[in-house]
């Protein structure tokens, strides 16, 4: 499970900053075995592609990458997520350690 602390509705627009950072924080220490604080610059980025990510107001999930699911990102939260993993699978140190 890659989103223990967050849902499709948790959104920095309804409070759940934290929740996202702290769900930053999973990720970070399960893919690439970084134990980071949330306030750390590697998470203020990771949060900054999120919103980066969700700014760019796409809610159209793209048919190879609904994995079965809806087509509708209501919420504008899949697709930012989409990014992050992305951004961390794409890491040297998830690559080659």
């Amino acid at each position: 499970m890659l989103f223990p602390q967050v849902d499709e509705t948790v959104t920095p627009d309804n409070g759940g900053e934290s929740a996202i950072r702290a769900n930053l924080q999973f990720l970070h220490r399960h893919l690439l075995g970084e134990d980071l604080a949330s306030d750390s610059a590697e998470i203020d980025a990771s949060y900054q592609l999120f919103l980066d990510a969700r700014a760019l107001g796409e809610s159209t999930i793209p048919n190879q990458c609904r994995g079965g699911g809806g087509s509708n990102d209501s919420n504008g939260t899949v697709l930012p997520w989409t990014a992050v993993v992305i951004y961390l699978l794409s890491d040297y140190r998830f690559l080659y350690n």
